[in-house]
């Protein structure tokens, strides 16, 4: 009978063994692994998410594409100064306006950056201005449609000042004639808009 006892504890000492060294460690493993599947499957679900809101975004900017477009010609990245003299010579010769000088330049900046009473430096702008200075003639009806013409350009033009001496029309004798409209002089300044990068 003590021979049994000693068999029956040695196998159960045994099994015990097993169980406690190889069992228990393989089945922490199992289920450290079903804990890492179960983060991997919320981080696909929560990638799957993102990747969703991302394609709604890009379709999104996707239809807002031509209002970027209108927006960039509106406020330029540089100056285009032939192009800008261009559209307002086309503008000019559409409305009967004849042109005599256009001069495109940017303000004089302050050089160094500019401090406040504290000491510190200001925020750089991130619109700049370029001046332009108009010498015309024409009638009035002709200079009223120009800048109704200019105002309405995609490029963001803002009118600063209006100028002007009239020429009247007059016979060989120096005599004003009537019914004519008077050639005027026009100096136009106006400003326009370029966003810094």
């Amino acid at each position: 009978m003590n021979s049994k006892l000693i068999i029956n504890s040695v196998v159960s000492a045994i099994i015990f063994l097993v169980v406690w060294f190889l069992l228990i460690p393989s089945w922490n493993d199992v289920s450290a692994l079903r804990k890492e599947v179960g983060l991997k499957k919320t981080s696909i679900e929560l990638e799957k998410k993102i990747i969703e809101k991302l394609n709604s975004i890009n379709q999104v900017l996707d239809s807002q594409k031509s209002n970027v477009e209108r927006l960039e010609q509106a406020i330029p990245t540089s100056e285009f100064k032939p192009e800008l003299i261009s559209i307002m010579e086309s503008l000019a010769n559409q409305n009967g306006l004849s042109l005599v000088s256009i001069n495109i330049e940017a303000p004089n900046e302050a050089t160094g950056a500019a401090s406040n009473r504290r000491g510190q430096t200001a925020p750089k702008e991130t619109i700049s201005k370029l001046l332009i200075n108009i010498n015309a003639s024409g009638t009035y009806s002709s200079f009223q449609s120009w800048l109704e013409a200019v105002q309405k350009s995609l490029r963001i033009i803002d009118v600063s000042k209006i100028s002007f001496s009239i020429t009247k029309k007059k016979t060989t004798e120096g005599e004003d004639l009537p019914n004519i409209d008077p050639s005027i002089d026009y100096n136009i300044g106006m400003k326009t808009y370029i966003l810094k990068k």
